[in-house]
């Protein structure tokens, strides 16, 4: 039997390097795994970074998913949000009631945001943390201090280079977005803090 195919959806700021350490161990113990850089995350604000960001996960699930593979979808803190709507409708489970092979069999959340149904990041997590500041033209959300905030239990070797790849976003990634799907009620999900 084949192991499962592995997408990991990011947090916000990160992008596919930063979880390069892990997808690398997957990979080394036989796994296929797709590390995801969210449309969200760069130097411009786009215009809806939501829709972008769902229909990201949900084409690279898909096309593992149509492959007749099981899925895993890991996802780190606000990619709990845009990982949980992506698998609307495509677990093993659906996607058999549909005649199609394969499907997301297991969901990951990793210090991440498991929504119900109508909440957005803003009304789980509260206003944007102290430790972030808005460009002056209030277009984007850079996050300060990240040596304390995400890497304070890493080698400073390890937290220096993942501090170079942060990437800013715009402020609706916080706030704009409300969960249409609460993915954890219907998939078998596993959360680590």
């Amino acid at each position: 039997m084949d192991k499962p195919v592995i997408v990991i959806v990011p947090g916000a700021w990160h992008q596919a390097i930063h979880y390069q350490l892990l997808a690398d161990r997957l990979q080394q113990a036989g796994y296929d795994v797709h590390a995801l850089t969210l449309p969200c995350t760069g130097d411009s604000p786009k215009q809806d970074v939501w829709k972008d960001d769902i229909a990201h996960v949900r084409a690279t699930v898909e096309r593992a998913s149509d492959s007749g593979r099981d899925v895993v979808v890991v996802m780190h803190s606000r990619g709990g949000l845009p990982g949980g709507d992506a698998v609307e409708g495509m677990s093993k489970a659906d996607r058999e009631q549909q005649g199609k092979a394969g499907g997301v069999v297991h969901l990951v959340y990793i210090s991440s945001f498991a929504a119900s149904e109508g909440m957005s990041l803003s009304d789980i997590a509260g206003e944007p943390a102290p430790w972030t500041r808005l460009t002056e033209d209030k277009s984007m959300i850079y996050p300060e201090t990240v040596e304390q905030v995400f890497y304070n239990d890493c080698p400073p070797q390890i937290a220096e280079e993942q501090k170079k790849h942060i990437r800013p976003i715009p402020p609706s990634v916080l706030s704009a977005h409300k969960a249409r799907y609460a993915a954890w009620k219907h998939i078998p999900s596993t959360y680590l803090s």
